[in-house]
Order: structure tokens, then C-alpha cells, then sequence
């Protein structure tokens, strides 16, 4: 309940159940990721800080959901455009022995089971994947497409371009290899580790 109320930006609400929850349990660290990932995508900093400090407070030795959450803050300041505090909380997390989680989607075809890491270039159909996003974008742009950078949480490299970055999110790969086969599938069912983002779900849209 605390999830779906917070996609939907009903923060207050969300906050009143989780306190209504632990009067009797106790805290419940996916409730609060849950607004965390919500105040994300709201841009909404205060809260995000407020509830990324109930984190550290109450899972103090969770490391592996401390990354996330140290992930999700840095990139709400990046998404608000303060790309100074997102840059000092990822130095923060560089410096620590913690470690990212990378973005995995799975699809199955044909039977089988494909697992796709954001911005893999090793995988054996990379290069297809890669120059087929490239043919989409371009041609989703003539049709009102605009890749939205401030979903891109980091200083790009001199060799990247906004739609490289973006076109390299784990779901994407998994989606354009889909539509590689032939014939198409007509049904695609993608599985992911991480939230699909915003640029993600406008490219998805304008695909169908």
C-alpha cells in the first residue's frame, strides 16, 4: 500500500501508514525505499532527505540497502539540479567499500532466458542492440522524442552523448533486442532489478 500511494506522490499518506505500521511492528526498510524512489522521481529533496536519514537511523548496518538509498538521494539532487551535493554523496559512496548494484533486465525468447546489464557492450548481440537503438532514437525524435538528460546522474565522458546513456539502460537493451527478431514478438515481458526511469517509460511509450 505504502508503494502505490507513493507512486502516485500521496507522501503524506504514505508517511501517516508507515507510522500507523510501526506502532505495533518494526520498521519496515522496503516501505521506506519505497518513498525514497517516489521522492526521486517527484524531485522532491526534503523529503528524500528526511526519509534517507530514517534509513540510516533505523538500518544502520544494512549496507546493501544504505547503497541504494545513498544512490537514490544523489540522484534526487541531481534530478533537482544540484549536481554539487549529488557529486559529494557519490564521493561519499566511491570512498566507502560499498559497491553499486548494475541495472539487469531479463526477457525470455524463443524459449530462452536473456540477461542484459546496463551499457554492456560484451554481450554477443551488442553491436546490433546498439545500432538498432541508435535507428530508433533517431526516428522517435522526428515523432516528438526528446531524451530527457536530467535523468543522466553523472558527468558524461568525452566519448558518450545523452541518447548513448540513455539508450544503454539494462531495459532498453532487453526491449530493442526483443524487437530485433523476427518475427517480432507479440507479446514482450521484460523482468528488471532496478525502477525502470522517467526518459525510459517516454521512450517505451512513444515506441508503442
Amino acid at each position: 500500500m505504502v508503494d502505490t500511494i507513493s507512486r502516485v506522490f500521496l507522501f503524506d499518506q504514505a508517511l501517516e501508514l508507515i507510522d500507523e505500521y510501526e506502532q505495533s511492528h518494526n520498521p519496515s526498510i522496503p516501505m521506506y525505499m519505497s518513498i525514497l524512489s517516489s521522492a526521486r522521481n517527484a524531485k522532491n529533496v526534503s523529503l528524500s532527505e528526511k526519509v534517507f536519514h530514517c534509513i540510516e537511523s533505523n538500518f544502520p548496518n544494512n549496507e546493501s540497502y544504505l547503497t541504494s538509498a545513498r544512490i537514490l538521494l544523489a540522484n534526487t539532487y541531481s534530478l533537482s539540479g544540484n549536481k554539487l551535493m549529488s557529486s559529494n554523496v557519490r564521493m561519499k559512496l566511491n570512498q566507502s567499500s560499498a559497491k553499486k548494484v548494475v541495472g539487469c533486465s531479463w526477457t525470455v525468447v524463443n524459449g530462452k532466458v536473456y540477461r542484459f546489464r546496463a551499457h554492456e557492450k560484451s554481450n554477443p548481440y551488442s553491436s546490433q542492440i546498439f545500432e538498432e537503438s541508435t535507428r530508433l532514437i533517431d526516428r522517435l525524435i522526428k515523432h516528438g522524442y526528446k531524451p530527457d538528460e536530467s535523468w543522466i546522474t553523472r558527468e558524461l565522458n568525452e566519448c558518450e552523448t545523452v541518447e548513448s546513456v540513455l539508450c544503454g539502460h539494462s531495459e532498453r537493451l532487453a526491449i530493442v533486442f526483443n524487437l530485433l527478431q523476427r518475427p517480432i514478438p507479440t507479446r514482450i515481458q521484460i523482468v528488471q532489478s532496478l525502477r525502470i526511469c522517467g526518459d525510459c517509460r517516454k521512450w517505451k511509450n512513444y515506441l508503442i
